[in-house]
């Protein structure tokens, strides 16, 4: 059986094989300028030069080169927009600052856009076993594995409230089969949300009744602020849930 390490290695290398393709891509055009000089003549050499171009750090770039899904398919996989977003990871207690990231919900993985020293890019699919947490403009992630969670397959949490109790949200989109003449080639549904209270152990929170039964002192002030405030539960945005689970948070009952 392969151990972790070794297939970390062997992850490691073929991204670097693979940038290191694209290299040569790149430094072909420059050879009939240069005929006195030789291409590399072996692997070492080759792996060598991308080092000279290879400008991101080892322990944040991990993982396995990027391919997204078909641009033919309809809308996007992404959590909350399709643009790069700037964000923070931190693992083993680094801190990797101004990176740009997508999440892609389906494959529940992190996508870092990778920039080489000579300022070329290339998408990387994070190692989701490393990430503590991260950052996704303001959105904070949590990883799984430190949450406890009664699943095994690794995938990010929306940390919304942590105060007196834990609440967490997890997003989801998924492929829909149907083949009309604006999405010839099928589409993404539109982003849903899964949300978890934690108080002894996590709890789904499904709608807004199950949410009152967390705070029965406070069910009907509750009620109004989300009233006033236009808030429906089950299509509620963080920026919404986050100050609603404050007010919450005056009716919690250790």
């Amino acid at each position: 059986m392969i151990s972790v390490r070794a297939w970390e290695w062997f992850l490691k290398n073929q991204i670097r094989i693979f940038i290191s393709s694209l290299l040569v891509a790149y430094l072909l055009p420059c050879s009939a300028q240069l005929n006195q000089q030789s291409a590399p003549d072996s692997q070492t050499d080759l792996l060598n030069l991308t080092e000279r171009f290879y400008g991101s750090d080892d322990m944040l770039i991990s993982g396995s080169v990027y391919v997204p899904s078909s641009p033919l398919i309809s809308h996007h996989p992404y959590f909350d927009r399709e643009e790069w977003q700037e964000g923070i990871v931190f693992i083993d207690g680094r801190r990797f600052d101004a990176q740009q990231i997508r999440y892609d919900l389906p494959a529940r993985k992190m996508i870092l856009n990778a920039v080489l020293k000579e300022g070329a890019t290339v998408k990387i699919a994070l190692n989701a076993w490393k990430i503590d947490s991260l950052y996704l403009g303001d959105h904070l992630f949590i990883n799984s594995n430190n949450l406890s969670l009664p699943e095994s397959d690794t995938s990010f949490y929306e940390l919304i409230h942590r105060n007196g109790f834990i609440f967490i949200t997890g997003y989801h989109k998924e492929f829909i089969h149907k083949y009309t003449a604006s999405s010839p080639y099928g589409l993404w549904s539109s982003q849903t949300a899964s949300h978890f209270i934690y108080t002894d152990q996590w709890y789904p929170v499904t709608s807004k009744r199950s949410l009152l039964t967390w705070f029965p002192s406070g069910k009907d002030e509750i009620r109004k602020y989300m009233h006033v405030n236009r808030i429906r539960f089950r299509k509620a945005t963080s920026d919404q849930l986050k100050p609603l689970l404050v007010r919450c948070g005056e009716y919690y009952q250790h």
